[in-house]
């Protein structure tokens, strides 16, 4: 387990990475967490979570983490105990949005005095910083989709196919971890504490307001590249059957062809038409002006 505390004047924040059930114990021991919470912080959970007891509050959330090789989305959680002189945060280290926050105030001093406000103001502060993490991603998300749309409408429908399967991937995953954040968000403003004053609430509310933000910018998204499947899809199926009519027109203008030949291939010595040059010039000519024939009756009838 890798292990810090940051002191300030009015409380102390540890931040525990990957701590085992044993390296727990004293924090068990000293603030008196329900079991259930403890046992919350050492298994996935399906969905971000909020609860609140008499001395202190617990969250669970699940964030995003997105892997640039494998172009996807890893889902991450973080646990937070929220004390009146204490705030404790369990992760695996895997959030680079929330380790650039520890290492700002840890060497800014301007910073730990603006986050360091009381353990209540730094869970808002951790919370917005996580948040606002989404408005980047989401930014990157609009631009792959432009560059999308522009595709499509270049002719490369089929290469647009794969694409449009890994932007709606990370878009769904997206919304397994936004969605439930909605709710937390509107819980946490529920949230009737005593350490929770009233100027809090007003940070919460707009910490709320961002989500419900993200959660339309993400909705955006999702429509957009819903519609772009859908055009994209119909445009490859329009091209294969153009393809498709191109080949049954081949396959009807040669049909009259092969029975003219098949008709005088068959053995016929005693019928005269059949030998003889100009005869045989005459066969061709039977098939041109039948060709022609068929070729002009698909123009009046617009199958081509």
């Amino acid at each position: 387990m890798r292990y810090q505390k940051i002191n300030s004047q009015n409380f102390a924040w540890y931040d525990l990475v990957n701590p085992e059930r044993a390296d727990f114990n004293e924090f068990v021991k000293k603030f008196n967490f329900h079991p259930l919470n403890i046992e919350d912080c050492f298994v996935a959970s399906q969905r971000s979570k909020l609860e609140q007891f008499d001395n202190y509050i617990f969250a669970s959330i699940r964030l995003p983490f997105f892997q640039r090789q494998k172009r996807q989305f890893q889902i991450q959680e973080i646990r937070v105990f929220v004390g009146r002189d204490f705030l404790i945060t369990i992760h695996s280290g895997y959030l680079p949005e929330f380790i650039s926050f520890i290492k700002n105030i840890k060497t800014e001093g301007k910073a730990r005095e603006n986050f360091l406000r009381s353990p209540q103001y730094l869970f808002y502060s951790i919370l917005n910083h996580l948040v606002t993490a989404y408005f980047p991603m989401l930014d990157h998300l609009g631009e792959d989709i432009d560059k999308i749309e522009e595709n499509i409408f270049k002719g490369q429908e089929k290469l647009m196919v794969k694409e449009i399967s890994i932007i709606l991937r990370n878009l769904l995953d997206l919304r397994k971890t936004i969605k439930p954040l909605l709710g937390f968000s509107e819980k946490l403003l529920g949230i009737d504490h005593s350490f929770f004053s009233a100027e809090l609430k007003i940070y919460l509310r707009d910490l709320n307001n961002e989500v419900k933000q993200v959660w339309t910018a993400l909705e955006n998204h999702y429509q957009v590249l819903k519609t772009l499947q859908s055009t994209n899809n119909s445009l490859i199926s329009h091209n294969l059957s153009d393809r498709i009519k191109t080949l049954t027109v081949i396959s009807v203008l040669l049909l009259p062809l092969s029975l003219i030949a098949g008709f005088f291939g068959v053995n016929m010595e005693n019928v005269e038409f059949v030998f003889g040059s100009a005869n045989l010039w005459l066969l061709f000519i039977l098939m041109a002006i039948v060709t022609l024939g068929v070729y002009f009756y698909f123009k009046f009838k617009k199958f081509l």
